[in-house]
């Protein structure tokens, strides 16, 4: 799911958690994994429970939210 998001008075973790909210509430399940412009890197990902990744295929002001594909190899989802 993309989401754009320009208000510069959020911080990245505020606008990671409204995505997700909407994520969760769309496809009933939450996102595990954002891809976020490295410019929006602001100090507060340590606030994210999910984990972000740092991308230049994604535009400034838009965040990238989907499932990780988990059944890898035998791996089991939690």
């Amino acid at each position: 799911m993309l989401w754009m998001d320009t208000d510069k008075k959020k911080s990245l973790a505020q606008v990671v958690a409204e995505a997700a909210a909407f994520y969760e509430s769309k496809y009933g399940d939450k996102p595990n994994l954002v891809h976020v412009n490295r410019l929006a890197l602001d100090g507060s990902e340590s606030e994210i429970i999910i984990r972000v990744v740092k991308s230049k295929l994604i535009m400034k002001g838009h965040y990238s939210q989907s499932q990780l594909i988990l059944p890898l190899f035998g791996a089991k989802r939690e």
